[in-house]
């Protein structure tokens, strides 16, 4: 995966684990080292989340929430359309790339309305949290594969072609 995640990455946003989360740091890292910009979520004043870039050596600090996120300093908001992959959280997924996560509809929010500009969304998540049927409402956005730590799940075209 990380070959073909590296061709494919300009820009990947990442997400900093909680209670019990697959950590995707190692992977992220690795990305970093073939050359690709590092975009996380943050929180915004209305409740939204948008995604900053992250450098080396940059402040972090605990959200509302109990989660890291880089802090604002002077650094503006990564454009939706710019980030190339997508790791994301989850609580569980199935078969058909359906994807549950905590609740705050925050991801399926960010990416309403991007259609084929959406980045490659590539869920990153522990084998037992794979499920038979995960709930799907008309607005939750489906993923294009999800790595485990002992398998790749290829969920869309766009995704077989970077496995």
């Amino acid at each position: 995966m990380t070959s073909g995640l590296a061709f494919l990455a300009r820009r990947v946003s990442g997400y900093f684990a909680t209670d019990g989360e697959l950590d995707p740091q190692p992977l992220i890292a690795r990305l970093h080292q073939i050359g690709a910009e590092l975009a996380y979520p943050v929180m915004s004043e209305e409740r939204r989340m948008v995604f900053r870039p992250l450098r080396e050596g940059q402040a972090l600090q605990l959200n509302r929430v109990g989660i890291w996120e880089p802090s604002a300093g002077r650094t503006r908001s990564v454009l939706a359309w710019s980030i190339s992959v997508m790791l994301v959280p989850l609580v569980a997924f199935d078969g058909t790339g359906a994807r549950l996560g905590r609740g705050g509809g925050y991801y399926d929010a960010y990416l309403s309305g991007l259609g084929a500009r959406r980045p490659l969304l590539v869920g990153y998540a522990h084998a037992c949290q794979e499920a038979r049927a995960v709930p799907r409402a008309p607005w939750d956005v489906p993923l294009d594969a999800v790595v485990t730590e002992s398998k790749l799940h290829v969920f869309s075209v766009r995704a077989q072609r970077f496995g």
